[in-house]
């Protein structure tokens, strides 16, 4: 399009380029870079990568970081130039060392994968660290599992706590839980029970199954926090509601002993089938009780033999004895 044609948003557009272009020419770098964008995008010129890829190799080469992360995008893919893993490495360095985020996210990763550069786990966890330190908490997250599992670096658990916690603090979901448990088990840091359920509190409020069930164990018997039974029947409840089949069972066990909740022998056994029927083996040798006695469910000895067998397969101890007992009564009948 002619400068003077189309609409009011399109000549305006068309001078800003106009006028880009010249101050571009005249080598004003914010010009060359926004002009670079224009012919990237199509704002106010005819799309053209390699006009695009040109201007930003100017306005990259006078050291502005953003063009120099673009022109390294514009290597890696081909858009424009032809296609270099070298070069789009060289140019995610630079502006990686001005400090550009993405670019020491992208570069990394070439580093970790030997694209366009010999793989190096420590140049990539070092440029990974620096992503991290400018707010990312999930890649904060990721160093702490780095550290954890000693993967391409020496397995520090302080380290993993350290990057575990600054995850959390970025907000990162998986963090909270990871730091909760470093904290509850002395694992890299120092053992702190109260500072545990903080952290499995805030994953919890967001919606950790796991983390809910937690705290639902923390206020039943107190530890890191007052002890309150109706708190701790609400989070199992909260997390049964979401699959958690250990909270299914506890709150089997709060319906049995009225803690939290009223005594209800019904919910006490629908409780124990929902945890039995998600695999839990202590369950499935409660409900098998439930259905052998027919105190809480009709009577149903097949029913009872069948999770008896499940919960021994699983290697429950009482499940176990029980089938043997039957045996021998028939044995002995």
């Amino acid at each position: 399009m002619r400068l003077g044609e189309g609409t009011d948003a399109e000549k305006d557009a068309a001078a800003a380029a106009f006028w880009l272009e010249q101050a571009a020419r005249k080598g004003h770098i914010s010009a060359q870079y926004n002009l670079a964008l224009c012919y990237e995008t199509g704002e106010g010129v005819k799309k053209d990568a390699k006009k695009a890829a040109y201007w930003y190799e100017q306005a990259a080469r006078q050291g502005d970081a953003d063009a120099q992360y673009n022109l390294a995008l514009s290597f890696e893919n081909g858009e424009g130039v032809r296609k270099d893993a070298k070069k789009a490495v060289q140019w995610y360095k630079k502006a990686a060392e001005r400090g550009l985020k993405e670019a020491q996210y992208n570069l990394a990763i070439c580093y970790e994968t030997g694209e366009g550069v010999k793989k190096d786990a420590k140049k990539s966890l070092f440029w990974y660290k620096k992503t991290a330190a400018q707010g990312d908490g999930d890649l904060c997250y990721k160093i702490g599992l780095r550290y954890e599992r000693g993967d391409n670096v020496r397995r520090d658990m302080k380290r993993a706590a350290k990057w575990y916690e600054r995850a959390a603090q970025f907000g990162c979901r998986e963090a909270f839980f990871a730091i909760a448990e470093c904290y509850d088990t002395g694992r890299g840091v120092e053992k702190n029970s109260r500072a545990a359920f903080s952290w499995y509190l805030f994953a919890a409020e967001r919606g950790d199954a796991d983390a809910q069930f937690i705290v639902g164990a923390c206020y039943s018997a107190g530890r890191g926090c007052e002890k309150d039974v109706f708190e701790g029947a609400r989070w199992y409840k909260k997390a049964a509601e979401k699959g958690s089949a250990e909270a299914m069972l506890s709150l089997g066990y709060c319906y049995h002993g009225g803690d939290g909740v009223p005594r209800i022998a019904e919910k006490e056994a629908y409780w124990y089938k929902r945890a039995a029927e998600s695999g839990n083996a202590e369950a499935q040798y409660l409900y098998a009780l439930c259905l052998e006695a027919g105190e809480l469910v009709p009577q149903d000895f097949v029913q009872a033999i069948k999770w008896y067998e499940k919960a021994a397969a699983q290697g429950n101890g009482e499940a176990k004895e029980a089938l043997a007992k039957r045996k021998i009564y028939k044995i002995l009948k």
